[in-house]
């Protein structure tokens, strides 16, 4: 391998548990959430990718944020104002996006607090499951791809609402906007 080699490659934050489990020889699983009846956890071993062993990762799509029931103040109790979907290059938001921004070369940069953001950004409505993004050609999320790729929004809309059926999402209390 050449100094400098490129990655190619998704990798979620959760799947350091795998790999450090599979680098250490044990089993990548919570035997005390297993015990709770908790869903397994959802971590995949990406050595194989770091190490060069291939070029490609495991980990494809991945959902981040559940959909919840009861709309946007649903969705804030469980930890968030949107739900968003990752799948290959493309990523889903649904609901309204209260806090969207992009970080600078230093964070925090903000001028003024989150909760004084007016503008909200609405994804979902009548014409479109979502917004959509391409986020490898568009990482700033600043093209919304939904009205172009009707097709594509709706399958990450299905998978979104078939993966939400086993999401351990617990009620988080009322959210409060000083935190």
């Amino acid at each position: 391998r050449a100094r400098g080699a490129r990655l190619g490659g998704f990798i979620h934050e959760a799947d350091w548990l795998a790999t450090f489990c599979h680098l250490a020889g044990v089993a990548p699983r919570d035997a005390a959430a297993a015990a709770a009846r908790l869903p397994p956890i959802d971590s995949l071993n990406v050595w194989p990718l770091l190490s060069f062993a291939n070029r490609t990762s495991p980990r494809v799509e991945w959902p981040i944020t559940p959909l919840g029931e009861g709309g946007p103040s649903d969705r804030a109790r469980h930890g968030g104002d949107a739900a968003f979907m990752a799948e290959g290059r493309y990523k889903l938001l649904v609901g309204n996006v209260s806090q969207s921004g992009w970080c600078g070369e230093s964070h925090p940069n903000l001028t003024r607090a989150w909760d004084s953001f007016a503008d909200v950004e609405v994804c979902t409505t009548a014409t479109k499951p979502g917004c959509l993004f391409d986020v490898l050609a568009d990482p700033r999320e600043t093209r919304d791809l939904a009205l172009a790729m009707p097709a594509k929004a709706r399958e990450i809309r299905a998978k979104m609402e078939r993966a939400e059926r086993g999401w351990f999402d617990p009620d988080r209390g009322d959210p409060d906007p000083r935190a």
